[in-house]
């Protein structure tokens, strides 16, 4: 059936501007127009009845003494229309945003006849992007001033109020009846918004006046009047597929057919879009490192399997494989922020200093360390050949050694499990040799049914902490524990599963034990003398350490610890926790302590650390005196030969009754290495406003680092570290909703 010349006119004349040359924007609104209200009409057809329309106007209306070309101007809007169709549907992957938005602000005239076109109607406005429609502009005079930006449910009003109310001055022989089809967004029936329509609007303009002001949308520029694009952020998108570790395939299958379920025929997201998407949110994460300023770290490794790309010598065929490597994976202190994560070459203290740096060298990072945070392990803190001793001589500074208080905390536990259990198993069996180490050890454990036990109450109330803040073994732990020290265990306790034994996190083994002394009628003297360390030292110290995290209190917690073992441990109990709790008391060496003296509630404990820091700083500033007074040879050899002070825990002092004298005086030998640049007003002004800091005094932020590194081992190279940059960014951004209420 042929499309009536008629009926495109009268439509073309509603649509098409009369008393400017139409731009490109108002030929794509005429062309939509006539395609909803005649959808079996052909798009070739409607472009070629449009073209004589807008010959008319550009010939007749401005008298133009250039033919125009009817086979291009039918060309060019095909074109045209197919480049925006496609641009809307891919947003840019073809076509840019900024070529897109010059095409659409170019008058059609100027396809044809370039040197005719009026100054004054080249100013126009940039295309406005929905976000559940096609949005279409309307030329609005520079005389125009939009005083304000409404929000959605404004704009909606003010749509009802432009279709309602005639507009003087209108096309068509002078009538207003002229009113738009529908886009997807608005039901005409019931004026409620629907995602298989659209909301009206209007393009009624006059042909006598320009004074018709269009409906204000979102966008508009308060100080200019102009719309704009709304800005594009496909890192969103990426961060959302790194984060749930999805394909660009499965995400567009999802959103395709999400739209297709609620009616949305006219857009289509492709994997192309999405892997586009990727990149970019991969590639910004990694350009915002660039020239960070990184002071102060914290860092772990884990040896575990890793993709990595190899390359046949013969074929020259590349193809993945796993290996086993040291991920070593590096946080900012004290934003907790993800850095990336680096490969040992060794297992070494010196392996893992050289991966720390390279990292940072590799991105740009400028890494001047003034702290490092790390768990106890040997490679990390030993004073000669640790990673961290050698990043000190590395930097030629010294630097804050923080060192996980609740690793400190599993070591004595360990000891006095293998002082009754027997030595474990090793890592790869799990477990622990003997009678009782196959109770603790059965898979079955959380099966087993409650006896009547015996409560074993510290003499302080356990701290309370929220479920939010605990993974799935912690809250198991403290359940269990709360239910051994009140003497009654709800059912749902003692039927939550049994965390898996491990030689490096021994909070699990704890938990298997106070739940098989709850299971046993008559347990031997071992699980008994093992439960009570556990209810009254071990326990009570990991939650205070998880209630009051903050390094202030880290010296504090190691000493609140000593006392509890002298109070609640037998003497051969003591032989075997006092050396374990020396070894790894890190929180004693005096740049700590002083540290936690400075921050503590008594002011003689202030006081104290105040004269402590001004004595280490004069006896300095005597040596520096005493090496210039030296011969320039043995300058240049002092100077040759220096090191970093080497970092050695002192000698505690056993039944002491103040923090401050758990280490000998003399043992008082260097300054927190935090407070060097601080002037000596300054340090003297902590004794009447204590010191505060927001860093803690463990390292549980550095695991889950490794954790989300490990997540990502299926990738190689930057990528790996971008793609757990986007998912740490999304989690924190978009936090996980948990119920109903969170999607309301």
């Amino acid at each position: 059936m042929p499309f009536p010349r008629a009926e495109v006119e009268k439509i073309g004349a509603k649509a098409l501007p009369t008393d400017k040359i139409p731009t490109v924007q108002n030929v794509l609104e005429a062309f939509q127009h006539v395609r909803r209200e005649n959808p079996q009409v052909s798009d070739a057809i409607i472009s070629q009845e449009l073209s004589e329309q807008l010959i008319k106007i550009v010939n007749d209306g401005f008298k133009s003494d250039v033919a125009a070309d009817r086979s291009n101007i039918k060309k060019v809007l095909l074109k045209i229309k197919k480049e925006r169709d496609n641009w809307m549907r891919h947003k840019g992957r073809s076509v840019t945003k900024e070529t897109m938005t010059q095409k659409l602000q170019e008058p059609v005239g100027m396809l044809v006849v370039k040197d005719k076109v009026p100054v004054e109607y080249q100013s126009l406005l940039k295309d406005q992007l929905g976000e559940r429609e096609y949005s279409f502009i309307t030329y609005v005079p520079e005389t125009t001033v939009i005083q304000d930006t409404p929000d959605l449910v404004e704009l909606e009003e003010e749509i009802e109020t432009s279709q309602s109310q005639p507009i003087s001055g209108s096309q068509s022989g002078g009538s207003n009846d002229y009113i738009p089809p529908v886009t997807r967004g608005t039901n005409t029936e019931t004026d409620e918004f629907e995602m298989s329509q659209s909301q009206p609007v209007n393009f009624s303009q006059s042909s006598g006046s320009s004074d018709y002001i269009p409906p204000v949308t979102r966008g508009t520029n308060l100080e200019t009047g102009e719309f704009h694009f709304p800005e594009n952020k496909p890192e969103i998108l990426g961060e959302a597929v790194d984060r749930l570790d999805l394909s660009p395939n499965a995400v567009a299958f999802i959103v395709n057919a999400f739209l297709e379920s609620r009616g949305v025929e006219d857009y289509k997201l492709s994997p192309g879009y999405v892997r586009c998407a990727l990149e970019k949110a991969r590639q910004a994460r990694l350009e915002e490192q660039v020239g960070m300023k990184v002071e102060m770290i914290g860092f772990d490794g884990k040896r575990e399997d890793s993709s990595i790309m190899v390359r046949d010598p013969e074929s020259g065929r590349v193809y993945f494989e796993k290996k086993r490597m040291d991920n070593i994976s590096v946080i900012k202190l004290p934003e907790n922020r993800y850095i990336g994560s680096t490969v040992a070459e060794n297992g070494s203290g010196k392996g893992c200093k050289d991966a720390i740096v390279s990292l940072f060298n590799k991105r740009e990072i400028i890494f001047r360390p003034r702290l490092v945070q790390s768990d106890g392990t040997g490679v990390n803190t030993g004073h000669e050949n640790g990673a961290i001793s050698l990043l000190e001589e590395e930097f030629e500074s010294p630097v804050q050694w923080v060192i996980c208080f609740l690793h400190h905390l599993d070591l004595p536990l360990l000891a006095l499990v293998e002082f009754y259990f027997g030595e474990g198993r090793g890592p790869r069996e799990r477990g622990f040799t003997g009678y009782l180490g196959e109770v603790i050890s059965g898979e079955e454990l959380h099966k087993q049914p409650v006896v009547a036990f015996e409560a074993i109450k510290p003499e302080d109330e356990l701290p309370i902490l929220e479920a939010s803040s605990l993974n799935k073994d912690q809250y198991t732990f403290i359940r269990l524990l709360r239910a051994v020290v009140t003497g009654k265990c709800p059912k749902e306790d003692s039927a939550l599963r049994m965390p898996v034994l491990s030689s490096v996190r021994w909070l699990s083994c704890a938990t298997r034990i106070l739940r098989a002394y709850i299971s046993i009628q008559e347990p031997p003297e071992a699980m008994k003398r093992l439960v009570e360390y556990v209810c009254k030292v071990y326990g009570p110290m990991w939650l205070k350490a998880k209630h009051q995290p903050n390094l202030v209190n880290g010296a504090g917690h190691l000493f609140e610890e000593m006392k509890r073992i002298e109070n609640y441990c037998t003497e051969e109990e003591k032989q075997i926790l006092q050396p374990s709790v020396q070894r790894n008391s890190y929180f004693a060496h005096s740049e700590n302590l002083l540290l936690s003296l400075l921050g503590s509630d008594e002011l003689e404990d202030r006081e104290f650390a105040v004269r402590q820091i001004l004595k280490i700083r004069r006896k300095e500033k005597e040596e520096e005196k005493e090496k210039e007074k030296q011969p320039e040879k043995q300058k240049k050899k002092q100077k040759k030969s220096k090191k970093v002070r080497a970092f050695k825990i002192p000698t505690l002092q056993w039944g002491v009754d103040e923090a401050r004298r758990m280490i000998k005086e003399e043992d008082f030998i260097s300054q927190p290495p935090l407070l060097m640049d601080v002037s000596d007003d300054t340090v003297n002004s902590f004794i009447d406003r204590p010191w505060s800091t927001d860093l803690v005094c463990h390292s549980q932020a550095v695991e889950k680092a490794v954790q989300l590194t490990s997540s990502k081992t299926r990738l190689i190279g930057e990528n790996k570290d971008a793609a757990a940059l986007n998912t740490e960014i999304s989690r924190r951004n978009r936090p996980q909703m948990r119920s109903l209420a969170d999607y309301s």
